[in-house]
Protein backbone atom coordinates (compact mmCIF):
# COMPACT_ATOMS: atom_id res chain seq x y z
CA UNK A 1 0.00 0.00 0.00
CA UNK A 2 2.78 2.40 0.90
CA UNK A 3 4.66 1.90 -2.44
CA UNK A 4 1.51 2.23 -4.26
CA UNK A 5 0.75 5.48 -2.38
CA UNK A 6 4.60 6.47 -3.42
CA UNK A 7 4.09 5.68 -7.17
CA UNK A 8 0.75 7.44 -6.77
CA UNK A 9 2.31 10.90 -6.00
CA UNK A 10 5.00 10.44 -8.12
CA UNK A 11 2.20 10.22 -10.70
CA UNK A 12 0.66 12.86 -9.66
CA UNK A 13 3.74 15.16 -9.17
CA UNK A 14 4.58 14.28 -13.20
CA UNK A 15 1.04 14.72 -14.04
CA UNK A 16 0.73 18.38 -12.78
CA UNK A 17 4.13 19.24 -13.90
CA UNK A 18 3.21 18.02 -17.56
CA UNK A 19 0.27 20.46 -16.49
CA UNK A 20 2.74 23.69 -15.18
CA UNK A 21 5.04 23.14 -18.12
CA UNK A 22 2.01 23.47 -20.52
CA UNK A 23 0.19 26.09 -18.68
CA UNK A 24 4.14 27.85 -19.26
CA UNK A 25 4.58 27.37 -23.17
CA UNK A 26 1.10 28.12 -23.70
CA UNK A 27 1.14 31.70 -21.82
CA UNK A 28 4.96 32.35 -23.48
CA UNK A 29 3.80 31.25 -27.09
CA UNK A 30 0.43 31.94 -27.81
CA UNK A 31 -1.11 35.14 -28.22
CA UNK A 32 2.29 37.32 -29.16
CA UNK A 33 1.54 40.73 -30.27
CA UNK A 34 2.39 41.21 -34.01
CA UNK A 35 4.93 44.00 -34.65
CA UNK A 36 3.41 46.42 -37.24
CA UNK A 37 6.55 48.24 -39.08
CA UNK A 38 5.88 51.91 -40.06
CA UNK A 39 4.32 51.49 -43.47
CA UNK A 40 2.61 54.91 -43.54
CA UNK A 41 -0.68 53.51 -42.51
CA UNK A 42 -3.15 54.24 -39.60
CA UNK A 43 -4.59 51.11 -37.26
CA UNK A 44 -7.93 52.00 -39.39
CA UNK A 45 -6.63 52.51 -42.50
CA UNK A 46 -4.99 49.44 -42.76
CA UNK A 47 -7.78 47.33 -40.75
CA UNK A 48 -9.50 49.00 -43.86
CA UNK A 49 -6.93 47.17 -46.25
CA UNK A 50 -7.82 43.63 -44.36
CA UNK A 51 -11.45 43.72 -44.00
CA UNK A 52 -12.76 45.89 -47.52
CA UNK A 53 -15.02 43.78 -49.40
CA UNK A 54 -14.68 44.28 -53.02
CA UNK A 55 -17.10 41.75 -55.00
CA UNK A 56 -15.33 38.40 -54.73
CA UNK A 57 -17.84 35.40 -54.01
CA UNK A 58 -15.71 32.38 -53.11
CA UNK A 59 -18.08 30.61 -50.88
CA UNK A 60 -21.51 31.34 -48.66
CA UNK A 61 -20.09 32.37 -45.38
CA UNK A 62 -22.07 29.55 -43.37
CA UNK A 63 -21.09 27.47 -45.58
CA UNK A 64 -17.14 27.80 -45.33
CA UNK A 65 -17.79 27.86 -41.49
CA UNK A 66 -19.25 24.13 -41.40
CA UNK A 67 -17.45 22.27 -43.97
CA UNK A 68 -15.07 19.66 -42.75
CA UNK A 69 -11.82 19.05 -44.31
CA UNK A 70 -11.30 16.64 -47.03
CA UNK A 71 -11.02 13.10 -45.78
CA UNK A 72 -12.16 14.44 -42.33
CA UNK A 73 -12.11 11.36 -40.01
CA UNK A 74 -14.07 11.22 -36.11
CA UNK A 75 -11.86 12.63 -33.33
CA UNK A 76 -11.27 11.37 -29.50
CA UNK A 77 -13.83 13.77 -29.01
CA UNK A 78 -16.42 12.70 -31.37
CA UNK A 79 -15.59 15.72 -33.62
CA UNK A 80 -14.43 16.44 -37.04
CA UNK A 81 -12.34 18.82 -38.04
CA UNK A 82 -13.38 21.89 -40.38
CA UNK A 83 -11.77 23.05 -43.19
CA UNK A 84 -11.93 26.28 -41.34
CA UNK A 85 -9.96 25.63 -38.90
CA UNK A 86 -6.75 27.39 -38.60
CA UNK A 87 -4.38 24.72 -38.71
CA UNK A 88 -5.58 23.83 -42.30
CA UNK A 89 -5.52 26.89 -42.96
CA UNK A 90 -1.88 27.15 -42.35
CA UNK A 91 -1.45 24.67 -44.64
CA UNK A 92 -1.97 26.72 -47.86
CA UNK A 93 0.53 29.42 -46.69
CA UNK A 94 -2.50 31.90 -45.54
CA UNK A 95 -2.28 33.91 -42.51
CA UNK A 96 -4.39 33.72 -39.26
CA UNK A 97 -5.61 36.80 -38.10
CA UNK A 98 -4.53 37.92 -34.82
CA UNK A 99 -6.40 39.93 -31.66
CA UNK A 100 -4.74 42.60 -32.52
CA UNK A 101 -6.41 42.65 -35.96
CA UNK A 102 -9.95 42.04 -34.96
CA UNK A 103 -11.72 38.30 -36.39
CA UNK A 104 -15.64 38.95 -35.81
CA UNK A 105 -15.75 35.30 -37.86
CA UNK A 106 -12.00 34.31 -36.97
CA UNK A 107 -11.88 34.17 -40.74
CA UNK A 108 -8.03 33.96 -42.35
CA UNK A 109 -6.53 37.74 -42.74
CA UNK A 110 -7.54 38.93 -46.18
CA UNK A 111 -10.99 36.84 -46.14
CA UNK A 112 -14.10 39.61 -46.69
CA UNK A 113 -17.35 38.77 -45.85
CA UNK A 114 -19.59 39.98 -48.66
CA UNK A 115 -23.27 41.10 -48.02
CA UNK A 116 -25.96 39.76 -50.16
CA UNK A 117 -29.49 41.52 -50.74
CA UNK A 118 -32.21 39.17 -49.50
CA UNK A 119 -29.83 36.93 -48.46
CA UNK A 120 -26.68 35.22 -46.75
CA UNK A 121 -23.47 36.99 -46.62
CA UNK A 122 -20.22 35.13 -48.67
CA UNK A 123 -17.17 34.63 -48.10
CA UNK A 124 -14.62 36.06 -50.67
CA UNK A 125 -10.81 37.72 -51.49
CA UNK A 126 -9.49 40.66 -50.42
CA UNK A 127 -6.76 42.60 -51.60
CA UNK A 128 -4.76 41.88 -48.35
CA UNK A 129 -5.01 37.65 -48.77
CA UNK A 130 -2.30 37.81 -52.00
CA UNK A 131 -0.57 40.96 -51.04
CA UNK A 132 0.25 40.68 -47.02
CA UNK A 133 3.02 38.43 -45.64
CA UNK A 134 4.93 38.09 -42.30
CA UNK A 135 8.66 37.19 -41.21
CA UNK A 136 9.30 34.96 -37.95
CA UNK A 137 12.61 35.06 -36.20
CA UNK A 138 13.57 34.41 -33.13
CA UNK A 139 10.04 34.31 -31.62
CA UNK A 140 8.99 37.64 -33.01
CA UNK A 141 6.36 38.14 -35.57
CA UNK A 142 6.72 41.03 -38.23
CA UNK A 143 4.11 42.02 -40.28
CA UNK A 144 4.66 43.14 -43.78
CA UNK A 145 1.49 45.36 -45.18
CA UNK A 146 1.20 45.18 -49.19
CA UNK A 147 4.16 42.06 -49.41
CA UNK A 148 3.65 39.32 -51.59
CA UNK A 149 1.70 36.34 -50.40
CA UNK A 150 3.02 32.79 -50.03
CA UNK A 151 -0.11 31.30 -50.20
CA UNK A 152 -1.34 28.31 -52.64
CA UNK A 153 -4.55 29.60 -53.86
CA UNK A 154 -4.96 27.11 -56.78
CA UNK A 155 -4.30 24.69 -53.57
CA UNK A 156 -6.39 26.14 -51.21
CA UNK A 157 -10.03 26.60 -53.64
CA UNK A 158 -9.11 23.16 -54.85
CA UNK A 159 -9.28 21.58 -51.90
CA UNK A 160 -12.45 23.79 -50.47
CA UNK A 161 -13.94 22.39 -53.54
CA UNK A 162 -13.22 18.80 -53.23
CA UNK A 163 -14.92 19.39 -49.57
CA UNK A 164 -17.64 20.51 -51.03
CA UNK A 165 -18.28 17.77 -53.36
CA UNK A 166 -17.65 15.18 -50.78
CA UNK A 167 -20.57 16.47 -48.74
CA UNK A 168 -22.49 16.29 -51.59
CA UNK A 169 -21.64 12.48 -52.07
CA UNK A 170 -21.44 11.49 -48.21
CA UNK A 171 -25.12 11.32 -46.85
CA UNK A 172 -23.08 11.26 -43.25
CA UNK A 173 -21.11 13.97 -44.19
CA UNK A 174 -24.13 16.24 -45.10
CA UNK A 175 -26.07 15.43 -42.50
CA UNK A 176 -23.73 16.81 -39.88
CA UNK A 177 -22.93 19.84 -42.55
CA UNK A 178 -26.35 20.51 -42.39
CA UNK A 179 -26.99 20.41 -38.76
CA UNK A 180 -24.57 23.39 -38.35
CA UNK A 181 -25.56 25.65 -41.19
CA UNK A 182 -29.48 24.92 -40.97
CA UNK A 183 -29.84 23.10 -37.20
CA UNK A 184 -31.51 19.66 -38.88
CA UNK A 185 -30.87 17.48 -41.43
CA UNK A 186 -34.08 16.42 -42.32
CA UNK A 187 -36.13 19.08 -43.03
CA UNK A 188 -37.19 20.89 -45.97
CA UNK A 189 -34.42 23.63 -45.49
CA UNK A 190 -32.34 21.06 -45.40
CA UNK A 191 -33.50 19.96 -48.84
CA UNK A 192 -33.07 23.29 -50.11
CA UNK A 193 -29.29 23.05 -48.81
CA UNK A 194 -28.70 20.19 -50.52
CA UNK A 195 -30.09 21.46 -53.79
CA UNK A 196 -28.23 24.60 -53.35
CA UNK A 197 -24.60 22.80 -52.26
CA UNK A 198 -25.34 20.38 -55.50
CA UNK A 199 -25.89 23.19 -58.21
CA UNK A 200 -22.30 24.90 -56.37
CA UNK A 201 -20.30 21.82 -56.37
CA UNK A 202 -21.27 21.32 -60.62
CA UNK A 203 -19.76 24.95 -60.79
CA UNK A 204 -17.30 24.27 -58.49
CA UNK A 205 -16.16 21.16 -60.97
CA UNK A 206 -16.54 23.21 -64.03
CA UNK A 207 -14.22 25.99 -62.67
CA UNK A 208 -11.33 23.63 -61.84
CA UNK A 209 -12.05 21.97 -65.18
CA UNK A 210 -11.37 25.19 -67.17
CA UNK A 211 -8.51 26.27 -64.96
CA UNK A 212 -6.42 23.28 -64.56
CA UNK A 213 -3.24 23.19 -65.55
CA UNK A 214 -0.43 20.74 -66.00
CA UNK A 215 2.32 23.27 -64.57
CA UNK A 216 1.95 23.01 -60.72
CA UNK A 217 1.93 26.79 -59.20
CA UNK A 218 2.96 25.85 -55.49
CA UNK A 219 3.63 28.31 -52.77
CA UNK A 220 3.38 32.15 -53.87
CA UNK A 221 2.68 31.95 -57.32
CA UNK A 222 -0.21 32.04 -59.45
CA UNK A 223 -1.63 32.07 -62.87
CA UNK A 224 -4.43 34.84 -62.27
CA UNK A 225 -3.92 36.51 -65.95
CA UNK A 226 -5.06 33.32 -67.59
CA UNK A 227 -7.92 32.52 -64.69
CA UNK A 228 -9.30 35.92 -65.20
CA UNK A 229 -9.31 35.58 -69.12
CA UNK A 230 -10.86 31.86 -68.54
CA UNK A 231 -13.31 33.57 -66.26
CA UNK A 232 -14.48 36.21 -68.61
CA UNK A 233 -14.31 34.65 -71.99
CA UNK A 234 -15.53 31.11 -71.42
CA UNK A 235 -17.96 31.67 -67.94
CA UNK A 236 -19.23 34.74 -68.56
CA UNK A 237 -19.03 35.08 -72.34
CA UNK A 238 -19.90 31.30 -72.37
CA UNK A 239 -17.85 30.54 -75.37
CA UNK A 240 -15.56 27.35 -74.55
CA UNK A 241 -13.51 27.49 -77.32
CA UNK A 242 -12.02 30.81 -75.89
CA UNK A 243 -10.35 28.43 -72.75
CA UNK A 244 -6.59 28.14 -72.61
CA UNK A 245 -4.31 26.57 -69.58
CA UNK A 246 -3.14 28.95 -67.20
CA UNK A 247 0.07 27.70 -67.21
CA UNK A 248 2.29 30.99 -66.73
CA UNK A 249 2.51 31.24 -63.11
CA UNK A 250 3.90 34.44 -61.65
CA UNK A 251 4.98 35.49 -58.06
CA UNK A 252 2.60 38.00 -56.58
CA UNK A 253 4.08 41.93 -56.84
CA UNK A 254 4.47 44.34 -53.77
CA UNK A 255 2.26 46.74 -53.42
CA UNK A 256 4.27 49.91 -52.34
CA UNK A 257 5.30 51.71 -55.06
CA UNK A 258 2.76 50.46 -57.86
CA UNK A 259 0.84 53.80 -57.81
CA UNK A 260 3.82 55.76 -59.50
CA UNK A 261 3.60 53.44 -62.57
CA UNK A 262 2.33 54.16 -66.09
CA UNK A 263 1.14 50.59 -66.51
CA UNK A 264 0.77 47.59 -63.97
CA UNK A 265 0.78 43.81 -64.28
CA UNK A 266 4.37 42.34 -64.74
CA UNK A 267 4.07 42.61 -68.79
CA UNK A 268 2.65 46.01 -68.07
CA UNK A 269 -0.75 45.51 -70.08
CA UNK A 270 -3.18 48.15 -68.17
CA UNK A 271 -2.62 51.74 -67.65
CA UNK A 272 -5.81 51.90 -65.55
CA UNK A 273 -5.53 50.80 -62.04
CA UNK A 274 -9.67 50.55 -61.72
CA UNK A 275 -9.81 48.56 -64.81
CA UNK A 276 -7.00 46.43 -63.49
CA UNK A 277 -8.47 46.09 -60.05
CA UNK A 278 -12.05 45.00 -62.03
CA UNK A 279 -10.49 42.33 -63.69
CA UNK A 280 -8.67 40.67 -60.85
CA UNK A 281 -12.39 40.75 -59.39
CA UNK A 282 -13.84 39.17 -61.71
CA UNK A 283 -10.70 36.53 -61.49
CA UNK A 284 -11.37 35.68 -58.10
CA UNK A 285 -14.71 34.66 -57.84
CA UNK A 286 -16.88 38.01 -58.94
CA UNK A 287 -19.40 37.79 -61.73
CA UNK A 288 -19.92 39.75 -64.81
CA UNK A 289 -23.21 40.01 -67.33
CA UNK A 290 -21.80 39.15 -70.44
CA UNK A 291 -24.59 37.55 -72.23
CA UNK A 292 -27.50 39.58 -71.63
CA UNK A 293 -27.80 42.94 -73.08
CA UNK A 294 -30.28 44.14 -71.54
CA UNK A 295 -27.87 43.71 -68.20
CA UNK A 296 -25.29 44.27 -70.17
CA UNK A 297 -21.70 44.99 -67.94
CA UNK A 298 -23.38 44.84 -64.67
CA UNK A 299 -20.90 42.95 -62.16
CA UNK A 300 -20.16 42.27 -58.95
CA UNK A 301 -17.25 44.75 -58.37
CA UNK A 302 -17.60 47.40 -55.89
CA UNK A 303 -16.13 50.43 -57.69
CA UNK A 304 -16.18 52.42 -54.74
CA UNK A 305 -14.63 50.21 -52.51
CA UNK A 306 -12.05 49.19 -54.80
CA UNK A 307 -11.52 53.00 -55.29
CA UNK A 308 -11.05 53.42 -51.38
CA UNK A 309 -8.54 50.32 -51.91
CA UNK A 310 -6.73 51.83 -54.17
CA UNK A 311 -6.60 55.13 -52.45
CA UNK A 312 -4.67 53.29 -49.36
CA UNK A 313 -2.33 51.47 -51.74
CA UNK A 314 -1.03 55.02 -53.04
CA UNK A 315 0.61 56.05 -49.62
CA UNK A 316 1.58 52.31 -48.78
CA UNK A 317 5.73 53.14 -47.99
CA UNK A 318 8.09 51.07 -48.50
CA UNK A 319 9.17 48.67 -45.38
CA UNK A 320 12.86 49.66 -43.75
CA UNK A 321 14.60 46.95 -42.50
CA UNK A 322 13.60 46.60 -38.47
CA UNK A 323 17.56 46.94 -37.22
CA UNK A 324 16.00 46.76 -33.38
CA UNK A 325 14.21 43.17 -34.55
CA UNK A 326 16.50 41.72 -37.32
CA UNK A 327 19.71 42.88 -36.57
CA UNK A 328 21.97 45.18 -38.30
CA UNK A 329 22.61 44.83 -42.00
CA UNK A 330 26.21 43.28 -42.61
CA UNK A 331 27.27 46.29 -45.48
CA UNK A 332 30.48 43.73 -46.45
CA UNK A 333 27.87 40.13 -46.94
CA UNK A 334 25.32 42.28 -48.41
CA UNK A 335 27.89 43.75 -51.23
CA UNK A 336 28.76 39.54 -51.60
CA UNK A 337 25.00 38.87 -52.20
CA UNK A 338 24.54 41.52 -54.88
CA UNK A 339 27.36 39.95 -56.46
CA UNK A 340 25.90 37.05 -56.54
CA UNK A 341 22.47 38.44 -57.50
CA UNK A 342 23.88 40.25 -60.69
CA UNK A 343 26.12 36.65 -61.79
CA UNK A 344 25.37 34.86 -64.83
CA UNK A 345 25.90 31.16 -64.27
CA UNK A 346 26.81 29.81 -67.84
CA UNK A 347 23.45 29.14 -69.64
CA UNK A 348 21.50 30.75 -66.82
CA UNK A 349 21.15 34.13 -66.63
CA UNK A 350 20.96 35.72 -63.27
CA UNK A 351 18.85 37.13 -60.60
CA UNK A 352 18.42 40.69 -61.88
CA UNK A 353 17.56 39.58 -65.37
CA UNK A 354 14.49 39.32 -64.24
CA UNK A 355 13.87 40.76 -60.37
CA UNK A 356 15.89 44.13 -61.61
CA UNK A 357 17.23 46.48 -59.31
CA UNK A 358 16.64 50.40 -58.94
CA UNK A 359 19.97 52.69 -59.74
CA UNK A 360 21.54 55.15 -57.65
CA UNK A 361 18.60 58.07 -59.00
CA UNK A 362 16.22 55.52 -57.69
CA UNK A 363 14.50 54.34 -61.07
CA UNK A 364 14.38 50.62 -62.38
CA UNK A 365 15.62 50.25 -66.00
CA UNK A 366 13.42 50.48 -68.37
CA UNK A 367 12.71 48.62 -71.98
CA UNK A 368 13.51 50.96 -75.09
CA UNK A 369 10.19 52.78 -76.01
CA UNK A 370 10.39 52.14 -79.67
CA UNK A 371 10.01 48.51 -79.46
CA UNK A 372 6.55 48.32 -79.02
CA UNK A 373 3.59 50.18 -80.25
CA UNK A 374 2.45 52.39 -77.57
CA UNK A 375 5.49 54.09 -77.42
CA UNK A 376 5.83 53.15 -73.93
CA UNK A 377 8.47 52.39 -71.40
CA UNK A 378 8.44 49.34 -69.26
CA UNK A 379 10.41 47.86 -66.39
CA UNK A 380 12.77 45.13 -67.32
CA UNK A 381 11.89 41.33 -66.78
CA UNK A 382 8.57 39.53 -67.15
CA UNK A 383 7.68 36.04 -67.62
CA UNK A 384 7.87 34.97 -71.24
CA UNK A 385 4.44 32.50 -70.77
CA UNK A 386 3.10 35.22 -68.98
CA UNK A 387 3.22 37.89 -71.75
CA UNK A 388 3.04 35.48 -74.62
CA UNK A 389 -0.75 34.24 -73.14
CA UNK A 390 -1.55 37.66 -72.94
CA UNK A 391 -1.33 38.09 -76.54
CA UNK A 392 -3.79 35.10 -77.04
CA UNK A 393 -7.09 35.66 -79.15
CA UNK A 394 -10.07 34.84 -77.41
CA UNK A 395 -13.78 34.24 -79.59
CA UNK A 396 -15.92 37.24 -79.14
CA UNK A 397 -19.29 35.47 -78.80
CA UNK A 398 -22.36 37.46 -78.85
CA UNK A 399 -20.61 40.56 -79.52
CA UNK A 400 -19.42 39.79 -82.58
CA UNK A 401 -20.37 42.53 -85.07
CA UNK A 402 -21.90 44.70 -82.74
CA UNK A 403 -19.09 46.45 -81.34
CA UNK A 404 -16.05 47.95 -82.59
CA UNK A 405 -14.12 48.29 -78.71
CA UNK A 406 -14.45 46.19 -75.87
CA UNK A 407 -13.41 48.47 -72.35
CA UNK A 408 -9.61 48.86 -72.99
CA UNK A 409 -8.47 47.70 -76.44
CA UNK A 410 -10.09 47.04 -79.88
CA UNK A 411 -11.28 44.25 -81.76
CA UNK A 412 -8.18 42.31 -83.29
CA UNK A 413 -10.55 41.08 -86.21
CA UNK A 414 -14.11 40.63 -86.68
CA UNK A 415 -15.17 38.01 -83.90
CA UNK A 416 -12.01 38.23 -81.84
CA UNK A 417 -10.61 40.42 -79.60
CA UNK A 418 -6.72 39.85 -77.91
CA UNK A 419 -6.77 38.33 -74.24
CA UNK A 420 -5.18 41.18 -72.33
CA UNK A 421 -8.14 43.76 -73.97
CA UNK A 422 -10.39 42.67 -70.69
CA UNK A 423 -7.50 42.64 -68.43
Amino acid sequence: MFIKKIFASRALSKYFAVLLVLSFTSSVFAHKPIIYLDQGWTEEERKDFYETAQGSYLVPLAWFLSLEQVGAEEDHHGDYPLFSDHRNIKKFGYLVKSKQDGNLHNLPLGFAVESVENGDAWLGYSCAACHTNEIKYKGKTIRIDGAPTLADLDGFVSHLYAAVIETVEDEERFNRFSERVVGSHDSPESLELYDALRVYADKAEAYSIRNHSEVKYGYGRLDGFGRIMNELFVDDLGVSESRFEPNAPVSYPFLWGTSDHDFVEWSGSTDNPLIRNVGEVLGVFGGVSLQDFSTLGQNTSRVLELIKLENLVSILQTPQWPEEYLGKINKKKAASGRVLYEQVRGDEPSCVSCHALKNEEGQYPLTPAEENLFGAQFVSGSNRYRSRNGLKFCHTGCFYGKFRACIACPIYGGDRIAGSSLA
